[in-house]
């Protein structure tokens, strides 16, 4: 049996959105991209609903400045910049 992959956004019922969600092999990878420098992980509104009802494992923010991760509850929410990116794609994918 073949697996589809795919690329969805997801917006809640009071207006929530995250930019994208990556859907591979039955996991869920919610990603938030930002055109911006950050100096300090900030978890927005968004990104909270989303962590809450559907309990991803990982939820990245694409950023121009900023490698972090921060645990927020048993989500690990990873800020990266576009090199960053790359490497996390390459290793979710290989799930």
């Amino acid at each position: 049996m073949r697996i589809q992959d795919s690329l969805k956004f997801w917006r809640s019922k009071s207006g929530a959105e995250v930019d994208c969600v990556i859907e591979h092999r039955e996991n869920i990878f919610p990603m938030e991209v930002k055109f911006s420098s950050l100096k300090n992980p900030k978890i927005s509104r968004s990104m909270r609903s989303f962590i809450d009802a559907y309990r991803p494992e990982e939820f990245v923010f694409l950023n121009m400045s900023l490698e972090e991760t921060v645990e927020v509850g048993r989500t690990l929410l990873l800020f990266a910049t576009p090199v960053g990116l790359q490497a996390w794609l390459n290793r979710i994918l290989k799930y």
